[in-house]
């Protein structure tokens, strides 16, 4: 009897994960484990944990001897409930413990601490890329191709994101966008092709040119740059295609090449594009780093009244935010066109 009475709990446990549907309360209470899942659930459907505020570890490993791997949800749930409420530290004990409860499903173990690293990149902890290679450390050999894709897109992220002038951390994240883009392909996965690319192409211009070799490097990161706009709509992804075009323009004022004069016209032209859809009290000094490059790019092409205009208003946005160093670095260039229109 008692075996029946949990069939049909859990087939209305299943149902409510599928559907929604509501769990009714009878006389035969809902199982302890059945229960706490239908509360971790809701979090996850609803963004509301309705289960009791100092909930202890030791209470949820206390269903270890029932089910390791439903201890492990709980945990990640509770994780992720922490994390919302600034709780970093609590939140990666409760992931760290559900990481050694799941240590027989490697796919589950890779996406706690893949959870785990979202939270530690949003917070600017470098230990996000311990984790994120860990989780796909954890996949090697298995078919789970778009998890390890994606862990590899992270992981180049969390790469660029702290590599400082680590030449190591930046080769680190070219070699992972490169294995993410083995699978993210624009035809099928645009998004994840797109950032893929484009941060690609960020970080070959950030890497110092040691080497004669190495001067490909700027080329390369305007390949990227483009297929990464073969993407990204100007009305869609306003955000990143602004981004990419941004960088595309750098990247063709840098680029060595026998075709400066037009690298140059191209770059003027994407610079104007993107103050068309930008706006100055959306991001001042984002504002104002556009119309500097712009105005070093028509500097360069012997625009020099143009470029006068848009060096003017970039030098006054950056003292007016107080930017005097950025200030600065536009006079310098001011002075420079002068000497050359000489």
């Amino acid at each position: 009897q008692d075996h029946d009475l949990y069939s049909v709990w859990l087939l209305a446990y299943n149902s409510f994960v599928l559907t929604g549907a509501p769990l009714k309360q009878d006389s035969h209470p809902m199982p302890p484990l059945l229960q706490k899942l239908a509360e971790a659930v809701a979090f996850y459907q609803n963004g509301i944990y309705s289960g009791p505020a100092t909930q202890s570890l030791e209470q949820l490993l206390g269903l270890r001897d029932e089910s390791a791997l439903a201890a492990a949800y709980l945990l990640v749930a509770r994780g992720h409930f922490l994390a919302g409420q600034g709780e970093l530290a609590e939140s990666l004990e409760r992931f760290d413990r559900a990481f050694e409860l799941a240590s027989k499903s490697p796919l589950f173990a890779a996406r706690i601490y893949h959870d785990a690293a979202s939270y530690l990149l949003q917070a600017g902890f470098e230990k996000a890329i311990d984790y994120l290679e860990q989780a796909h450390a954890l996949l090697n050999g298995t078919s789970f191709v778009k998890m390890k894709a994606t862990l590899s897109l992270d992981l180049g992220i969390a790469c660029q994101s702290f590599a400082l002038s680590s030449r190591a951390r930046l080769l680190k994240a070219i070699d992972a966008y490169q294995r993410a883009l083995l699978y993210f392909r624009k035809e099928n996965h645009p998004a994840q092709y797109g950032l893929a690319q484009m941060n690609l192409g960020i970080v070959y211009m950030s890497m110092p040119m040691n080497e004669e070799a190495e001067r490909v490097r700027p080329a390369i990161a305007v390949q990227a740059l483009r297929e990464a706009l073969k993407v990204f709509d100007r009305e869609r992804d306003e955000l990143m295609w602004s981004s990419a075009t941004l960088n595309l323009a750098n990247a063709l004022q840098h680029v060595p090449s026998t075709h400066n004069k037009d690298n140059l016209i191209e770059a003027v032209s994407l610079y104007q594009e993107i103050l068309a859809v930008r706006r100055q009290e959306d991001d001042a000094l984002a504002f104002a780093r556009v119309h500097a490059n712009l105005g070093n790019a028509l500097a360069h092409l012997g625009a020099f009244a143009q470029a006068r205009q848009s060096l003017e208003a970039a030098r006054a946005i950056f003292e007016e935010e107080g930017e005097g160093d950025s200030a600065d670095a536009v006079l310098t260039i001011m002075r420079e066109m002068e000497e050359a229109r000489k």
